[in-house]
């Protein structure tokens, strides 16, 4: 079974095995592994491109890869963050429009400049994701 055929099983096994209201990122990423831009259309169309030279060795890759754990259940957290709407809330459209903006950063990511607008993208991303529900963080996270 390949990377992305897995992530699919993952996450209809999660959705509507387990029934809970989950994202497909966290499966994408785990199963099909490597440093890639990822496009989510839906939970069945889901589009991995390898970003070309940041294999597991190359130092960026373990600049921007290095995960944090945190201890906290996030799939409880993420049934928060849906909306019954269903048009995206400005907040969830704002998120989306950080990735959109982070395709002419991924030069930066390839390249031998500074990662600062990279980052710059991912604070401004997670500053929107934070103010969808105020269980998305809490004071240890901002401590951190």
């Amino acid at each position: 079974m390949s990377g992305i055929d897995l992530a699919y099983e993952a996450i209809h096994f999660e959705r509507h095995i387990l029934g809970e209201a989950v994202g497909c990122q966290d499966q994408t990423f785990a199963a099909v592994g490597g440093f890639n831009l990822i496009e989510f259309r839906r939970e069945d169309d889901i589009s991995v491109h390898p970003l070309p030279g940041l294999g597991a060795p190359h130092a960026r890759t373990r600049i921007v890869s290095d995960d944090v754990y945190t201890g906290i259940n996030a799939p409880r957290r993420r049934c928060r963050q849906r909306s019954s709407s269903p048009k995206p809330p400005p907040t969830q459209i704002a998120i989306c429009e950080c990735v959109s903006k982070s395709t002419a950063p991924m030069n930066i990511l390839i390249g031998n400049g500074s990662l600062a607008p990279f980052g710059e993208l991912l604070d401004q991303a997670w500053q929107e994701k934070r103010a969808l529900h105020s269980v998305i963080s809490n004071e240890q996270i901002e401590t951190w």
